[in-house]
């Protein structure tokens, strides 16, 4: 599948419209919400960001094959050529230390805090693709001062600077003095449900009844980038289809409020899927 784009001259959300895009008047051509996993989900929505499709075709795509995947190596040795020949390009990576070039897939991993990089056009993603848990970066944590050195004397109280936590975060305080398997099982317990009061959403490991309007949102994307109406969104999937309304101002204001939902799926909130 190619994954070259077409210009769009009507009103859609970007000029440029992949070949590689459903019909989104055909709800077959889009993942199924009773098979399809959250990392698929997630994957889904990443592949219709507009940074990341630009990004890959800026600074990935000219090193990427079928056969190898995103070659940095190759990267590296065509930058390091242009820098030996242009000068003018060379002071652009001029440091202290010599010439730093920027590994593509590095770019793209921490840009999008996923593991690897994959062309937009590619439908399934390989498994390895996300961090084990693609929500957050290593674990975070602080301690009393006191408990990184070797003394018996009683410090006294310490107030912890003041913590941010970010959605699906859980700020834990553990006891040291205290028995940590213990600690650790009732951990266990607590994380584990929340997990499952959120359908699996740190895990995205299964299908869940909040994918059920997944489709409809990836068709909304899909069709706002082909420059379609939201009037004429609404009458195919909310209408025709039966969905919710035969009220065209009521299937109109309903598309309004997805296209949100759908545009931070895309944009950040495919983490959390």
């Amino acid at each position: 599948m190619s994954g070259s784009s077409t210009k769009q001259s009507s009103g859609a959300a970007s000029s440029e419209v992949p070949d590689w895009l459903p019909n989104w008047r055909e709800p077959s051509e889009y993942p199924d919400a009773k098979k399809t996993t959250g990392r698929q989900w997630a994957w889904e929505f990443l592949r219709r960001n507009p940074e990341y499709q630009r990004l890959w075709e800026q600074v990935a795509a000219p090193y990427y094959s079928k056969e190898r995947g995103l070659s940095d190596a190759f990267a590296f040795d065509a930058e390091n050529e242009k820098i030996r020949s242009d000068s003018v390009y060379a002071k652009k990576y001029k440091t202290k230390n010599g010439h730093k070039i920027l590994s593509p897939s590095v770019i793209i991993r921490e840009r999008f805090r996923i593991r690897g990089a994959l062309p937009p056009s590619e439908r399934k993603h390989n498994p390895a693709f996300w961090h084990e848990n693609p929500l957050s970066p290593p674990i975070q944590y602080l301690t009393h001062p006191a408990a990184r050195h070797n003394s018996t004397a009683d410090p006294g109280p310490w107030k912890a600077p003041p913590v941010t936590l970010e959605k699906g975060q859980v700020l834990v305080w553990m006891n040291i003095d205290k028995p940590i398997q213990h600690q650790l099982n009732l951990l266990k317990k607590v994380l584990k449900g929340f997990s499952v009061a959120r359908e699996g959403m740190t895990t995205g490991k299964r299908p869940s009844r909040r994918f059920r309007p997944y489709q409809d949102y990836l068709r909304i994307l899909d069709a706002r980038q082909a420059g379609v109406s939201q009037s004429e969104i609404a009458k195919v999937i909310y209408i025709s289809s039966k969905k919710r309304t035969n009220d065209i101002r009521e299937a109109t204001k309903a598309i309004y409020e997805d296209i949100k939902i759908a545009e931070r799926l895309r944009d950040k909130d495919y983490l959390y899927i």
